[in-house]
């Protein structure tokens, strides 16, 4: 997630300081955040900030392949991601915008149906 690409500030000050801070090897420490997906499953990975030669980038560590496998997300796709707090803890969710297009198909398939149905009636009639 570049940081230039956030539009709000999600973190306290206790966490963007815990993110500037290194290990003993020089690797950034990161937060323990809960991960949500689009079907609400959670998964425990943990946020890290990472500097680049010219931006700085917020990045989600940890064993990603059950978020892969449960979700069928592909290489290069785009995910909105949502911040919220619950009793303070910080939650991520991943928003893919293929689950959005999907439901606005069968929106769009259910206002097809709706539609046909109606004009069937109107004959009916």
């Amino acid at each position: 997630m570049p940081i230039t690409q956030i539009k709000s500030d999600f973190l306290t000050e206790i966490e963007k300081a815990t993110l500037k801070t290194r290990d003993q090897e020089g690797k950034p420490i990161g937060i323990k955040v809960t991960v949500l997906d689009p079907c609400f499953n959670e998964f425990s990975l943990f946020l890290k900030k990472w500097n680049m030669k010219t931006t700085s980038i917020y990045i989600l560590h940890q064993d990603w392949t059950p978020v892969l496998l449960e979700n069928n997300f592909k290489e290069n796709q785009k995910l909105d991601i949502w911040s919220f707090r619950v009793n303070e803890k910080l939650y991520l969710l991943l928003n893919s915008n293929e689950s959005q297009e999907i439901e606005e198909s069968k929106e769009l398939k259910n206002s097809t149906v709706v539609s046909k149905m109606k004009k069937d009636e109107d004959v009916k009639e």
